[in-house]
C-alpha cells in the first residue's frame, strides 16, 4: 500500500496510479480516502467504466443510494451503452426500494400508517408486495377507495390473486358498492369454492341490501309515499317474512292507504307472532280506537303501557290519557244502557 500511495503522489496526472491506490484503499475498507483517489482518477479519465462502478459500490455499501445513483447517471452520460453501469442503476433502485420498504414496514407495525404510506409511495418500482402494503395503509386509515385502487393494480397483472380479490370485495362492501362486492366475492368463489371469507361476505352483503331496502321503505313512509313504501316492504318481506319492523310498517302503510281493517289484521298477526313488540300494540290500539272498537283499543293501550314499563315518552303518555278517557266513556255508555 505504501508503494501504491507513493506512486500516486509521484504521478498525480496518472489515471492508473490514482485508480490503483484508490482500489487498494477500497479493499482495506478505507472508503473515505478511496473515494478521494477514485474521484482524482475520474477527473483524469472520465471514460473509464470501472471508476464509476467502484465509486457507486462504496456509496452502495454505505447505503447512500442517492449518491450511488448520481455517479451512475454521470457515467451513463459519458458511457450510454454501458450494460454494467445500467445494471448498477437497477440494483441501486432495488436496494433503495428494499430500504424504504423495510423502514415503512417498521412504521406500519408501529401503527404509524400515514408515515408508512408516505414511504411506501416513494418506492419507484411498485411490486405486488408494495402495492399490497400501500393498500393496507389506506385500509387502516379507512380510505377504502384508495385501498381498492391498489388492489386493482395487483389484479391487473395477477387476476387470480386471492388476497387482492378478497380485500377488494371487502373494500367495495365498505363503500356500500354491493354490486361490485358481490361480483368480486363470486370471483373468489369461482376460484376457491370453499373460501369461507367470501361466503360470509356474500351473506353480509345480502343482509345489508335487505336492511337498506327496509330503510328506504321507512324513508318513503316518512315522506308520505305510502304506496311505494308498501310495495318495497312487500318485496323485503318476500325474503325476510318474519322481520317484525317490516311487518309493522306494512300495517302502518295499510292504515295510511285507508285500509283500516287490513291494518288491524296485520297488527293482530304481528302481536300474535311477536307478543313483546310494543309498537304493534300501540298502533293496533290507535287503529281500533279510530274504528270505534273501544274495548279492544283499551286492552291494547294497556298492553303497550305494560310492555314499556317505567319508560315515558309521548306515545306512553298519550296511551295513559287515552285509556282513561275511553274507560270513562265506556263506563258512561254502559251505565246509560243499564
Amino acid at each position: 500500500q505504501n508503494y501504491l500511495a507513493k506512486k500516486a503522489l509521484q504521478n498525480p496526472n496518472s489515471y492508473e496510479a490514482q485508480f490503483n491506490y484508490a482500489f487498494e484503499l477500497h479493499k482495506n475498507k478505507n472508503n473515505a480516502q478511496a473515494l478521494q483517489y477514485y474521484k482524482k482518477a475520474l477527473n483524469l479519465n472520465p471514460s473509464k467504466e470501472e471508476v464509476y462502478l467502484n465509486i457507486a459500490q462504496i456509496y452502495i455499501d454505505e447505503k447512500n443510494y442517492t449518491q450511488a445513483n448520481e455517479i451512475c447517471q454521470k457515467g451513463l452520460m459519458v458511457l450510454p451503452n454501458s450494460s454494467k453501469i445500467s445494471a448498477y442503476v437497477q440494483d441501486i433502485k432495488n436496494y433503495s426500494a428494499n430500504l424504504k420498504y423495510n423502514s415503512a414496514t417498521a412504521l406500519y407495525e408501529q401503527k404509524q400508517y400515514e408515515k408508512a404510506l408516505k414511504q411506501y409511495l416513494e418506492i419507484e418500482n411498485k411490486t405486488k408486495e408494495v402495492n399490497m402494503a400501500i393498500a393496507s395503509c389506506y385500509w387502516q386509515m379507512n380510505d377504502y377507495s384508495n385501498a381498492n385502487k391498489y388492489y386493482q393494480e395487483i389484479l391487473k397483472t395477477d387476476s387470480t390473486n386471492i388476497e387482492a380479490l378478497s380485500n377488494s370485495a371487502y373494500a367495495y362492501y365498505s363503500m356500500n358498492d354491493f354490486n361490485n362486492a358481490k361480483l368480486t366475492a363470486n370471483k373468489v368463489l369461482m376460484l376457491y369454492k370453499q373460501n369461507a371469507s367470501a361466503k360470509e361476505l356474500l351473506e353480509s352483503i345480502y343482509e345489508s341490501e335487505y336492511s337498506n331496502q327496509l330503510q328506504e321503505a321507512i324513508s318513503l313512509y316518512e315522506q308520505g309515499e305510502f304506496n311505494k313504501s308498501y310495495l318495497l316492504v312487500e318485496k323485503y318481506l318476500s325474503q325476510k317474512p318474519n322481520d317484525e319492523y317490516a311487518l309493522y310498517y306494512k300495517g302502518l302503510n295499510l292504515e295510511e292507504m285507508k285500509k283500516p281493517n287490513e291494518a288491524i289484521k296485520q297488527y293482530k298477526a304481528l302481536t300474535s307472532s311477536n307478543p313483546t313488540f310494543a309498537p304493534a300494540y300501540y298502533s293496533l290500539a290507535v287503529a281500533l280506537d279510530n274504528s270505534e272498537k273501544y274495548d279492544e283499543a283499551v286492552k291494547n293501550y294497556e298492553k303497550f303501557i305494560s310492555l314499556k314499563g317505567n319508560e315515558k315518552d309521548d306515545m306512553v303518555n298519550f296511551s295513559i290519557s287515552r285509556t282513561k278517557e275511553l274507560k270513562d266513556y265506556l263506563e258512561q255508555v254502559n251505565g246509560a244502557r243499564k
